[in-house]
């Protein structure tokens, strides 16, 4: 879980698209003091948000990571880091170890969703930390004093516009729901809310 202790975060591509996503990452950031890390070949990963455009239909958004700035940080793997690179390589791909081996690195918890990385890093780096979005969100809303209809309108900002879905193990995911779930101002519930992925 989220803690006063962690202020910094390596944060892998899905997580940093879906902060962007809630259309509001910098301000979370700053108000649950935290910062993130990542390396250039992550960062550099072809990520879209989904929006609407004036016709009515859907359209595919690139991600500007430049709104987290100046709370995102690109760092380079020194040794150690290529060597765990090497490790974490054999059972993922590039980006994805690049990611794992810049947390290990840098001593700071991994922020990833990703249900193969969490696997590996379980069974092959077990000392490294991992951190969920829902996580960096729920502690938002709770130290941010969000209101039931806000934490809501967050939530769906990351699903609809970030294709967002917690794992199905994800301890939050019942919350995730609930949020989502709760009745808007104008009476309606959210039909289509938290629909884990497996």
């Amino acid at each position: 879980m989220m803690g006063p202790a962690i202020r910094h975060l390596c944060a892998d591509a899905c997580f940093l698209l879906n902060l962007v996503a809630t259309g509001c990452g910098k301000e979370i950031l700053e108000g649950v003091d935290l910062r993130l890390l990542s390396h250039r070949e992550v960062m550099s990963e072809a990520l879209y948000l989904v929006e609407w455009a004036a016709e009515g239909h859907r359209i595919q958004a690139p991600v500007d990571l430049g709104s987290l700035a100046p709370l995102l940080e690109a760092r380079d793997l020194n040794d150690e880091g290529r060597g765990v690179l090497v490790a974490a390589a054999a059972f993922l791909t590039d980006r994805d170890a690049t990611a794992v081996a810049l947390a290990v690195q840098a001593s700071v918890p991994l922020a990833t969703d990703d249900r193969r990385i969490r696997r590996i890093v379980a069974e092959h780096f077990p000392e490294l930390p991992l951190v969920s979005t829902l996580e960096v969100l729920k502690d938002a809303t709770e130290r941010m004093k969000m209101s039931t209809t806000e934490a809501g309108d967050l939530l769906r900002c990351v699903r609809d516009r970030g294709n967002f879905a917690p794992p199905r193990d994800d301890p939050l995911s019942d919350w995730y729901s609930d949020v989502l779930s709760t009745p808007n101002p104008s009476g309606d519930t959210d039909s289509s809310a938290g629909r884990p992925r497996r």
